[in-house]
């Protein structure tokens, strides 16, 4: 046993620097409950954490109910509607979680249609109020806090308007169309949200004078900018504050171009880059380097221009040469580069925009004119000082590295692990303990994956064992916990990763020759007089030396959050 012993922490030593750790590095998976027992699955959705709890809706022995999971307490069917009634609507519906002054908000059935709920730790959930008497409720979704108040769209008696919640005073609507035909009845499927900006909420809603702009604040109260003046529709959307302004896309008497609401001033078009009624689309708006730069029709088509509030605006670059459209997406700001997607020579590709050196193709990672960036891409996230993104390359779809010193790399390609490939029609990228998570297909097919910057890439787990796929999605976080939703032996259900236990830090007992360094000096010291010390190696204090001693030696080798 002792030469075994040995051997394992040999083997450690060996490939801890240029290897991927043990599966117990990234945490250990596990099914939250087997929510609706009998192998059909409960089919969560909506999964958000808030304040420490996860809070979805699933399907139990009660119907499609709203759940709440907490740590402590366990995982509660909160069975809005007594019985076999659902409170939800269905795998397909979402269920739209906010948390405000110490409780959950949202909307679900119950004995008076959709309504008003709040949850409230270590009491329950209850109507807070109902808003549309009848049968139908009013169906409250857009929750967002502005200073005292939760405001959030709801049906009443005039149609679907803006309502706010007050602790004090209860639910009240903030009436913006009189009459039954509502401010959202005929934009709700395009509304994405609330913006803010000055401590007021800003958005677009159909009111007297058409669809113009408003903001709305519990001191100040709703005021209306009515942009494309007389009856006509002026549609503001794309709300991004820059330079202690608020700029925005909205349709005047030159078509759809740039504004800008200035507080004192008021509103104004920025300019007219397509001249004339013709619209300029305005999209893609982000403040970079003094300036705010944006996608619009112009001259050349679609193609990537700058506001400059001294020099005006400019059109930065034709990336692709022509009338042809470069139909930019996801400008985002890194470092000292604004780095973005765009079509031109190559396809659809990543491109960047330097102060110095100006808009160039970072990389044509699908050689040829063939994209390697779809149109359904959904943005980059920043890691460890670098850019992840999904892009398809020779090998098919994978994560691809950008930075400025090495360009672009593909993951599987520069760090140790298995060969990864994504899903062609869905994937999600999340950052948790300092790694990263992903769905991707390895051997076992389409399963959870990690990366670590040190130790590279792993399969976490085969949730669904063998070659079907358990695809996990829907990650989110509560309680140092991550949550998602995937398919096992029990079918679709929630999961949950729960991070290793780090030992105590301050002094790495694994340093045996005491020189301040964990390296694989301290394995020879280990293995050349393990047979002579007794139960000094009993790492765990559990009197015997064996695979526990093994692992606590890796943590110890290994410890991120020791900064090691």
């Amino acid at each position: 046993m002792m030469k075994c012993l040995a051997t394992l922490f040999l083997a450690i030593a060996c490939l801890f620097p240029v290897n991927a750790g043990p599966t117990s590095l990234f945490g250990e998976v596990t099914e939250l409950d087997d929510i609706n027992s009998g192998g059909e699955g409960s089919s969560p959705g909506s999964l958000t954490g808030l304040g420490g709890r996860l809070y979805f809706r699933a399907t139990g022995p009660n119907g499609d109910e709203v759940f709440v999971y907490d740590l402590e307490t366990g995982l509660t069917d909160l069975d809005i509607n007594p019985g076999p009634l659902s409170s939800a609507e269905g795998i397909f519906s979402f269920i739209d979680f906010e948390k405000f002054e110490g409780r959950v908000f949202f909307g679900a059935i119950g004995p008076n249609g959709k309504e008003l709920y709040a949850y409230e730790p270590g009491v329950g959930a209850m109507e807070v109020e109902d808003i549309l008497s009848g049968p139908n409720g009013s169906d409250p979704f857009g929750f967002t806090p502005i200073q005292n108040e939760l405001a959030f769209l709801a049906h009443g008696p005039n149609g679907q308007e803006l309502h706010v919640f007050d602790p004090a005073e209860g639910v009240s609507e903030v009436t913006i169309n009189p009459g039954p035909a509502g401010a959202f009845d005929e934009i709700v499927f395009t509304f994405t949200g609330f913006s803010q900006f000055e401590d007021r909420l800003v958005f677009g809603a159909e009111g007297p004078t058409g669809k113009e702009l408003y903001f709305y604040g519990p001191d100040s109260g709703l005021t209306e900018i009515d942009i494309n003046s007389g009856p006509g529709d002026s549609n503001p959307i794309l709300f991004t504050e820059f330079d202690n302004r608020l700029y925005f896309r909205a349709s005047g008497p030159n078509g759809s171009e740039v504004y800008v609401y200035d507080p004192p001033l008021g509103a104004s078009r920025v300019t007219d880059i397509n001249p004339g009624p013709a619209d300029s689309s305005p999209g893609a708006l982000a403040a970079f380097d003094g300036k705010l730069f944006f996608s619009a029709v112009g001259a050349n088509g679609s193609e990537l221009f700058a506001y400059d509030p001294i020099a005006g605006v400019t059109e930065v670059e034709d990336i692709n040469p022509g009338p042809e459209s470069s139909n930019l997406l996801s400008l985002t700001p890194f470092g000292e580069q604004l780095v973005f997607v765009a079509t031109g020579a190559n396809g659809r590709e990543l491109f960047a925009y330097d102060p110095e050196r100006g808009v160039y193709e970072v990389e044509d990672i699908n050689p040829g004119p063939d994209d390697s960036i779809d149109l359904f891409f959904q943005g980059f996230l920043e890691f460890n000082q670098q850019l992840y993104f999904p892009a398809t390359g020779p090998e098919g779809k994978e994560i691809y590295v950008f930075d400025v010193e090495n360009g672009v790399r593909q993951l599987d390609r520069i760090h140790p692990g298995p060969q990864v490939t994504l899903d062609s029609f869905s994937f999600e990228l999340i950052e948790f303990n300092n790694r990263l998570f992903f769905p991707g297909i390895g051997s076992n097919g389409l399963e959870l994956f990690g990366f670590d910057p040190s130790t590279g890439l792993q399969e976490i787990e085969d949730i669904n064992p063998g070659p079907a796929d358990s695809n996990p999605s829907s990650f989110t976080t509560a309680g140092n916990r991550l949550y998602f939703r995937a398919t096992g032996p029990n079918g679709r259900e929630v999961y949950v990763l729960t991070p290793p236990t780090v030992t105590s830090c301050p002094q790495p007992y694994p340093d045996f020759l005491i020189d301040g360094r964990i390296d694989g000096n301290d394995a020879i010291s280990l293995i050349s007089t393990l047979r002579g010390n007794g139960n000094a190696f009993d790492l765990t204090g559990d009197g015997m030396i064996d695979s526990k001693d093994v692992f606590e030696f890796s943590l110890s080798w290994y410890a991120p959050d020791c900064g090691r």
